[in-house]
């Protein structure tokens, strides 16, 4: 999950040598030697790690929560966030949506009574893709605007012509969040209800206002979420916005909710750790069974990143889903 703290960093713990690239997908791309089974293997195990070690933070007598305090302001001061941002989103699909909201309610059942939280509106969720820009005051922002905007239809556009599948959702968990993550698929069965998505004829380059030739449609599992993530990367500092992201690790979550809690909140009990975990496991075993090797299509948590909308260029407040949409691209 990444943090509301700016300068605060993500450990990747995935046990990869990423190296120094400028193109900090690439590297990763290349520690797990360009390969699908691989580059999974890296999501799941950065997930499952960092699941272990917070259960075992919030078991660690003296933990407290660390509530987001502007999400609190904004929500009982009506205090307006001064962050502004310039990323690149991706948008769940209806049945991604359905996923989350369900998720969300086992959490409301399961949450210890204390807690105090806020839960993502189902409109506002979203994937950050890329971080371009992060609390800059507005008139910084509006000028990596006015740099992009003549890029920002081919940019919107890459998961159009450029395909990543989704798959097998766990919830991932923090003393300040809570999300939906998710992991690249790797020769999982297609469902039938989406193969086209998967197939379907790219659109002409003539149409973004370049030589009217074709981008190649890159299908397939060889083609992941982290190489989605490197093109989108490589477009920006082709458009002279080298991005400033403040992590890459192999994380692709949809934040579901956040700890609002008081500042002076005192230590979590044992009673309500134990209980937290026993949710959470509850909520994960229920998504193994019900989606990780579910075929039917009424029951899919197969996410082929672009259905329904492409990437959104947000800018702005863009925390806890605010802001503006530069362009939005065209879906499948």
């Amino acid at each position: 999950m990444a943090s509301d703290r700016p300068n605060e960093v993500i450990a990747d713990l995935s046990g990869l040598n990423t190296g120094n690239d400028v193109n900090p997908f690439t590297a990763f791309i290349g520690a797990c030697s360009d390969n699908a089974a691989q580059l999974q293997a890296a999501y799941d195990s950065h997930r499952t790690k960092r699941n272990a070690a917070q259960k075992e933070k919030f078991l660690t007598e003296g933990t407290k929560l660390s509530p987001d305090l502007i999400l609190r302001q904004m929500l009982k001061l009506n205090v307006q966030d001064e962050r502004n941002c310039l990323v690149v989103w991706s948008r769940p699909p209806m049945h991604i949506i359905d996923v989350a909201w369900k998720v969300q309610e086992m959490i409301v059942k399961g949450m210890p009574d204390a807690w105090e939280y806020w839960l993502m509106p189902t409109h506002n969720m979203h994937m950050t893709v890329a971080e371009v820009a992060f609390s800059q005051p507005p008139e910084v922002i509006q000028a990596f605007v006015r740099l992009l905007r003549p890029h920002t239809a081919r940019l919107a556009r890459t998961s159009y012509t450029h395909r990543a599948r989704l798959v097998r959702p766990l919830l991932s968990m923090d003393t300040t969040a809570f999300a939906l993550s998710f992991v690249p698929a790797c020769n999982e069965p297609f469902l039938a209800s989406q193969m086209d998505t998967m197939t379907a004829e790219p659109p002409t380059d003539e149409e973004e206002g370049e030589n009217n030739r074709r981008e190649d449609t890159n299908t397939g599992d060889a083609y992941t979420y982290h190489h989605l993530r490197r093109d989108v990367f490589s477009r920006l500092i082709d458009a002279g916005i080298p991005p400033t992201p403040r992590y890459q690790v192999p994380s692709a979550h949809i934040t579901l909710g956040r700890f609002i809690g008081a500042s002076d909140q005192p230590a979590i009990t044992q009673a309500d750790a134990e209980q937290w975990i026993r949710c959470v496991d509850k909520i994960n075993t229920w998504l193994r069974e019900t989606y990780w090797t579910s075929e039917d299509v009424h029951q899919s948590a197969e996410w082929i990143v672009g259905q329904e909308r492409g990437l959104d260029i947000r800018y702005g407040p863009v925390w806890y889903g605010g802001g503006k949409s530069l362009v939005v691209g065209e879906g499948f």
